[in-house]
């Protein structure tokens, strides 16, 4: 949905997704611009946007690198 609103509320989903807080939705889809936005399963394993990069995160952030 973020990447069908204003440009700052895409650009925030774009950083969360780049730092690894959030992941791609589960299904493509083209945003306002009528670019495609790939789901997270069409990304590989553990780049940006895909739920493993996310789980790296929230390891490393939440509960330390030992985790």
């Amino acid at each position: 949905m973020a990447w069908r609103m204003e440009g700052s509320i895409g650009r925030e989903a774009m950083h969360l997704i780049e730092c690894g807080a959030c992941m791609l939705s589960a299904m493509g889809h083209k945003d306002y611009y009528g670019n495609y936005v790939p789901s997270r399963h069409e990304v590989k394993k553990g780049t940006k946007g895909s739920f493993q990069y996310s789980v790296n995160y929230y390891k490393t952030t939440h509960y330390g690198n030992d985790y």
